[in-house]
């Protein structure tokens, strides 16, 4: 049974049917924490799915994208890639070392910048998850 945590991402009204006509419609538009199978899994229809170890994640905080950068999936600013619906609600997953990723090429990025619904409640999710996987991993090393 999955024990997760699912946060739809924000995709801008206007866009909506663009994007979905596109391969990219709402309901498939989304970042998954699943704190027992320690990932985030991150996926945008066709054109972006992702996980990754939670025991990656160095950090989660609000962040910006460009106007300029445009919506979709996209390489963005400071080596990051972007899965951005809106300009609003995004937030920066920061990894302790790139990740592969793949956007049309394959890329190995260290930052991933999503557009999310509620990004303050995926922030505190993904921190709480980062923290509980620790924990773990120090309850099962060796003394």
């Amino acid at each position: 049974m999955f024990s997760g945590m699912r946060f739809p991402l924000a995709i801008t009204p206007a866009c909506r049917l663009l994007f979905a006509a596109l391969g990219m419609p709402q309901k498939s538009t989304y970042a998954e924490i699943d704190a027992k199978g320690g990932t985030l899994h991150v996926r945008a229809g066709m054109w972006f799915e992702e996980k990754f170890s939670l025991r990656e994640v160095s950090e989660v905080l609000p962040s910006s994208w460009p106007w300029w950068g445009g919506l979709g999936v996209k390489l963005g600013p400071q080596d990051s890639v972007g899965v951005v619906g809106s300009g609003k609600g995004v937030v920066a997953v920061r990894f302790s070392r790139p990740q592969t990723m793949h956007v049309l090429l394959t890329v190995h990025r260290p930052e991933l910048r999503l557009s999310l619904e509620s990004p303050d409640a995926f922030i505190e999710a993904l921190r709480d998850a980062v923290s509980r996987s620790r924990e773990a991993d120090d309850a099962h090393r060796p003394a």
